[in-house]
């Protein structure tokens, strides 16, 4: 995701998000891309739903530019 962190607590409210869902996070990324913008890039891994919920959460909060998921598989199941 990319993300003003001037804008009011967006820095805090991203960082609670994400202890809040420690559970499904496995690793994040931190990236200043210019004085405004940051990249957020956050290696998740569990169940559909919870993840979605996730992603929602972070991609409607304040100062969220642009959010994307992208879902992969192991593979191991698609014999």
């Amino acid at each position: 995701m990319v993300y003003n962190h001037h804008e009011r607590e967006s820095s805090g409210i991203l960082t609670q998000l994400q202890h809040d869902y420690m559970g499904v996070i496995i690793s994040t990324q931190h990236i200043h891309i210019d004085h405004v913008n940051c990249l957020e890039v956050i290696i998740v891994r569990g169940k559909v739903q919870q993840i979605t919920k996730l992603f929602n959460a972070l991609k409607t909060s304040h100062g969220v530019k642009q959010c994307e998921l992208t879902r992969s598989t192991t593979g191991h199941l698609l014999s």
